[in-house]
């Protein structure tokens, strides 16, 4: 595992976050599962191992299916406690992983594309957004239509419908959240 980290940073931390099943995630609960996490696979966690929808995205499958093995809270979830997975990471006395350089994708390694792969992702990007506690409706909407304008300028459609999706899934998150009087 990695160097321990001498100075934690839980002075400003949220008392608990909720994500969009409605399960409480506490700081020192999510700082338990990075380290259960370093000791069961002998690293610590990045953000593509607490986000299985990156993990397909980046052609890793296996960080998906680790995580999906487990108990562990999203990606988005340690972010929003946080304010950065690194950060988390450092939390729990752990120094995280480098960032890594990004190689394209291979073509083979990318799941089918389907309307049920649709409709999944769909309902992933709806958690996703549910679970972002701190900001609601326009502020994420705003927050994700600067990703899909990023994702159109890099040129990779696969990012570009990614980012779509999230749209998609951050928009109808906040009609459901909408009051039924407000529909």
């Amino acid at each position: 595992a990695g160097a321990l980290v001498t100075e934690p940073r839980l002075a400003t931390l949220p008392a608990r976050v909720l994500d969009a099943r409605g399960v409480e995630y506490e700081a020192e609960g999510i700082i338990e599962a990075i380290r259960r996490w370093a000791y069961r696979y002998g690293e610590p966690p990045t953000v593509a191992d607490w986000d299985p929808t990156r993990a397909y995205r980046i052609g890793q499958q296996r960080r998906a299916v680790r995580f999906h093995a487990g108990e562990w809270p999203s990606a988005d979830i340690v972010r929003t406690a946080f304010r950065t997975f690194n950060a988390a990471v450092e939390a729990a006395g752990i120094t995280p992983q480098p960032t890594p350089r990004r190689a394209p994708p291979r073509v083979a390694m990318r799941p089918p594309r389907t309307p049920d792969s649709a409709s999944r992702l769909l309902s992933v990007a709806m958690e996703q957004a549910r679970a972002d506690v701190r900001r609601r409706g326009p502020e994420q909407i705003a927050d994700q239509l600067r990703a899909v304008s990023g994702a159109r300028r890099a040129g990779d459609p696969d990012a570009l419908r990614a980012e779509l999706v999230r749209l998609v899934g951050r928009v109808l998150a906040w009609a459901d959240a909408l009051p039924e009087q407000a529909r």
